[in-house]
């Protein structure tokens, strides 16, 4: 079984989750995890992700030592009691080393950078990194050239930054969450984003005073910014 973007498998009591789990042990399946970001939160995505095909009793050959060290061997198997050599018993550590030693088992790390240099034939004409298929196709890797685009900011993206903006802002009525003022926030702070809070909820359905254009690029002092309205 190949999952890909299994990062998203990190609810063991999801629906779906479950479905491929029992899948997977059913057909005892060999199992390939597929994903750019392994863990978004905490080493308990990587655990969950194990979870889908190793069982609590597995035998893992190695233990979190790191953890077990914090708290003495003798208090482990009396706080936990689990096997030291179960994916259990690394759910119980924080250590970055226990979860190095453990993915060094089941984890295999290719970025871009590795296969062009291992991988990837170059272009004799073009001196670009290409594989060759099976088909016989060549398949390049993409290059990526950035791009300066200028232009002139007209009155509308001039006021951006006057006080006019403030006040206009401050003028709204805001929900009952808001007590103190408002102001703006340049950069891009998604949380803090046009029309939503701290915990991304709306705010103000997503309204923007009359004139004034949310998430443009303006120049301004010279140099080319982002802007983004916030409620603070």
């Amino acid at each position: 079984m190949i999952v890909d973007e299994s990062h998203n498998f990190r609810n063991r009591e999801g629906t779906r989750y479950k479905a491929i789990q029992k899948y997977i042990e059913d057909n005892e399946s060999k199992v390939i995890l597929l994903s750019a970001t392994p863990y978004n939160k905490s080493f308990d995505d990587l655990a969950a992700q194990l979870r889908l095909f190793l069982t609590e009793s597995a035998d893992l050959g190695i233990r979190p030592e790191r953890y077990i060290q914090d708290i003495g061997e003798l208090q482990f198997t009396q706080q936990h009691q689990t096997n030291t050599r179960s994916i259990v018993a690394f759910e119980k550590s924080t250590h970055a080393d226990d979860w190095r030693d453990l993915m060094r088992l089941y984890l295999v790390r290719r970025t871009r950078g590795f296969i062009i240099e291992h991988y990837a034939d170059i272009d004799p004409v073009s001196g670009r990194p290409f594989l060759r298929m099976r088909d016989g196709r060549l398949t390049y890797f993409p290059v990526r050239l950035p791009k300066t685009v200028i232009f002139e900011p007209n009155d509308q993206f001039s006021r951006l930054y006057s006080v006019d903006v403030v006040q206009r802002i401050n003028a709204l009525t805001l929900p009952p969450l808001w007590s103190g003022p408002v102001r703006i926030r340049s950069g891009a702070d998604h949380r803090h984003a046009r029309g939503r809070n701290a915990t991304g909820e709306p705010v103000h359905g997503g309204q923007t005073p009359d004139g004034l254009l949310p998430n443009q690029s303006v120049q301004a002092s010279g140099e080319q910014r982002r802007v983004v309205y916030a409620v603070h």
